[in-house]
């Protein structure tokens, strides 16, 4: 098998961290050089910049939420005012991350497995501006011109795409201690990010339903799969 960028993706809590972990000890075992990575929204830079404000807004929320969801519950205003710096701040620094934790690894003959990927990170800008009152404005701006282009220009050569009920989800929620599921962002999720990744990646996107089944078995799945499905997309 040559060096390949396999994204993982689904909603929140649906254990694409632990599938990932698993999926790379098999790729190891088997004797390929592999590496974990992850490309999210409010990253970088922009990720500081909310964890600041966010321990000076709310210092006693749960520090396992997002801070962006922090913020928007107890200042939309100031939530409003780093939503549009971050996707700025996310645009210049999305294509050094790119390069530098996916495209050089797999030049060098690594395979890249990655979490999330751009698609994830574009809809949680849609969902973000949506949820704070600004879509409007979302369409207009540069950055999500250049990261719809980079989301159909960079794909990945393989997408695997996790989904579980809402039951399956809370449970992962309650063992990780994150709180009270976010039912409105985890459903927007499990509804339009396999559209999207249909859409954008075509026959390179399959889907993986976890329910009841271990994250074992479902590396397994990616693992056997992944190469016989590439080689006839290609």
């Amino acid at each position: 098998m040559k060096a390949k960028i396999i994204a993982v993706m689904g909603p929140v809590g649906v254990g694409k961290s632990t599938v990932i972990k698993v999926l790379t000890h098999f790729f190891n075992k088997g004797g390929f050089k592999t590496k974990s990575t992850y490309i999210k929204a409010f990253h970088g830079p922009s990720y500081l910049l909310w964890k600041v404000i966010r321990y000076i807004l709310a210092p006693k929320e749960n520090g396992k939420l997002a801070s962006w969801y922090v913020v928007g519950k107890v200042n939309k205003r100031i939530a409003r005012l780093l939503l549009l710096t971050s996707i700025y701040l996310d645009i210049i620094t999305l294509p050094f991350m790119l390069v530098l934790k996916v495209k050089l690894p797999k030049y060098l003959g690594i395979t890249v497995l990655v979490e999330e990927y751009l698609l994830g990170t574009l809809l949680d800008y849609i969902y973000s501006f949506y949820k704070l009152e600004m879509a409007g404005r979302l369409y207009r701006l540069l950055p999500f011109r250049v990261l719809t282009l980079l989301c159909v220009k960079c794909k990945p050569d393989f997408a695997a795409l996790l989904d579980a009920n809402l039951c399956e989800i809370r449970r992962h929620w309650d063992t990780r201690g994150y709180g009270d599921i976010q039912v409105e962002y985890v459903l927007l999720q499990r509804r339009f990010l396999p559209k999207l990744a249909h859409a954008f990646y075509d026959k390179r996107a399959m889907d993986f339903n976890i329910a009841l089944v271990s994250p074992t078995e479902i590396a397994k799945k990616i693992f056997k799969c992944c190469d016989e499905f590439v080689k006839r997309c290609w």
